[in-house]
């Protein structure tokens, strides 16, 4: 399957926007994704799944920086709570979301996902 996905990026890479996030910004992110994992340690679907968490809590945070810095407007919700809270569209007053993959792998989406997403392609750098 990353083939297949090498190829359809390949296709449209002339329009990708890159967008580089500041080291203190980055590193902002990476601490509150160390937090949201220490309270979020106590839902069952964290206890099963937590070995790869730090990173993919802060892949999908680097996408949303990487818009904000993009469209000027504020989306990284800062809070921490249960994640059923949480079960919405990423961009605030926008039925919007944002999802964030490593380069080479593939989104992954709810069977029954009902609004668009914007893809955001983290670079292995």
């Amino acid at each position: 399957m990353s083939n297949l996905f090498n190829e359809m990026i390949a296709k449209y890479l002339d329009k990708y926007t890159v967008v580089d996030i500041a080291n203190d910004y980055y590193e902002k992110i990476v601490e509150f994704a160390e937090q949201v994992i220490k309270k979020k340690i106590v839902e069952i679907h964290h206890q099963v799944d937590n070995h790869s968490e730090l990173k993919r809590f802060t892949t999908g945070l680097l996408g949303e920086a990487a818009l904000e810095q993009l469209f000027g407007i504020k989306i990284i919700d800062w809070t921490i709570g249960n994640s059923s809270y949480y079960h919405h569209p990423d961009i605030p007053g926008y039925r919007v979301g944002i999802k964030t993959v490593e380069h080479g792998k593939f989104p992954i989406f709810f069977k029954k996902n009902d609004y668009p997403q914007i893809i955001c392609i983290r670079s292995k750098v």
